[in-house]
């Protein structure tokens, strides 16, 4: 007998932003009499499932068919895949604004804010996401009106902490810094004199807190400050401005903080200033100009990504976002067009997330975040209904966003989503 022609989809084969697709099986040259298909890769046969009308997909599947006539064996297997990449709720996120997010070497993922629930659970201020579910920190960050701003993790297990509050644990003081050793939040010496805005840690698991002070424990501390697990330096003199974003270099051994400062070291350094263990220098000779920088990011390559609200980097024009390759700056398109950028993450393979409270970028219209593929911009599923605060990829290339944010292409969300593959 003949063989049946292979059943066609209308739909071909790829990568799809959206939360679902429809899928449409036609019969071949031959005709058929019965289409019958499985969706979970394994090859189809009579007794699997019997395609009667189009039907949508809302997770990423490959979906296999054959067609089945009378008078002809059954045709060969016809296959197509369709990834969705969208927005994904964690649990039923958290009951107020997320401003900071991290990423521990297990993948956990923390989220600070002034929320005081995550998944309907009491969490003060920081949570953890395990991939399934919210939990608390202990009795987390305490007080009225207080915050956390900023998170780190480093190499050893310990939960890092900054913001604009004086106690954890309900009685602990703490002094606007605080650490979660895996048990309860502890005090490091005698925290900082003002709020903290950033936190970084280094390879050798050194903590690094950028903010509004000038004292850190009981030494001077010009608006950055180095915890090396038992007491506070200040590194080379500090800056003469807050810092309002740290990021470390693990290819360069490099930090990299910026702020609204113009020296850093005693040496010149407007808005950006990198820092080699010893001392503080500008990365090239000109800086920033037109404005501060509010985001640092630095990708698996080396690469250093800047965001604010400035006009210029290295002496070119690049607004809003800047790239630093060690050598050379470099723009993305012309940038963001309005507002600020608060928020960046790089996936180390060309891709760079931007977030913020802007409504375009390169003429390609979108609420609070991009992305860049390398060579120009696209949305996010129409982006969020508010701020973006926060942005962090994990090791799948998921993106997890936090912000003040109540919708995500358009569906609801409390203050935290993930973008990514729909499995």
């Amino acid at each position: 007998m003949p063989k049946a022609s292979a059943p066609v989809f209308e739909r071909s084969s790829g990568s799809y932003e959206a939360d679902s697709v429809l899928v449409t099986i036609e019969a071949g040259a031959s005709g058929a009499d019965s289409i019958y298909y499985t969706d979970d890769g394994s090859p189809p046969d009579a007794g699997s499932t019997l395609y009667a009308a189009p039907f949508s997909l809302s997770a990423s599947k490959t979906i296999k068919a054959i067609a089945v006539k009378s008078g002809y064996q059954d045709s060969d297997v016809a296959s197509s895949w369709y990834d969705l990449y969208w927005w994904q709720a964690l649990g039923s996120g958290t009951d107020y604004i997320v401003k900071a997010l991290a990423l521990d070497g297990s993948g956990n993922l923390y989220a600070g804010g002034s929320f005081t629930t995550a998944g309907g659970t009491s969490a003060n201020r920081v949570a953890k996401w395990n991939g399934s579910s919210w939990s608390a920190l202990g009795q987390g960050i305490t007080g009225t009106n207080v915050e956390v701003s900023a998170l780190a993790c480093d190499g050893s297990g310990n939960v890092y902490a900054g913001g604009t509050f004086i106690t954890a644990e309900t009685t602990t003081t703490v002094n606007y810094v605080a650490k979660w050793n895996g048990s309860t939040w502890e005090a490091m010496g005698a925290g900082t004199g003002y709020y903290v805005y950033a936190l970084a840690c280094d390879s050798a698991d050194n903590l690094y807190a950028g903010g509004g002070f000038t004292a850190a424990g009981t030494v001077s501390a010009d608006y950055i400050a180095k915890w090396d697990g038992s007491a506070w330096a200040e590194p080379d003199d500090g800056m003469n401005g807050s810092v309002y974003a740290l990021a470390f270099d693990g290819v360069s051994n490099l930090l990299y903080a910026g702020g609204n400062f113009t020296l850093a070291g005693g040496g010149a350094a407007v808005g950006i200033a990198e820092y080699n263990g010893s001392s503080w220098s500008q990365p090239s000779a000109t800086g920033i100009s037109g404005g501060y920088i509010y985001a640092l990011a630095c990708d698996s390559l080396g690469d250093l990504y800047l965001g604010g609200d400035f006009a210029n980097a290295g002496g070119i024009s690049a607004l809003r976002v800047a790239k630093w390759d060690g050598a050379t700056w470099s723009a993305f398109g012309s940038g963001i067009a309005d507002k600020y950028v608060f928020a960046l993450a790089g996936d180390g393979l060309g891709k760079l997330y931007v977030g913020g409270n802007f409504t375009s970028g390169a003429g390609n219209p979108d609420d609070n975040i991009l992305e860049w593929d390398g060579s120009a911009w696209s949305d996010l599923g129409q982006g969020t209904n508010s701020t973006v605060n926060a942005l962090v990829v994990d090791n799948s290339g998921n993106l997890y966003v936090g912000g003040n944010f109540t919708q995500a292409g358009g569906t609801s969300f409390n203050y935290i989503v993930k973008w990514g593959k729909k499995e």
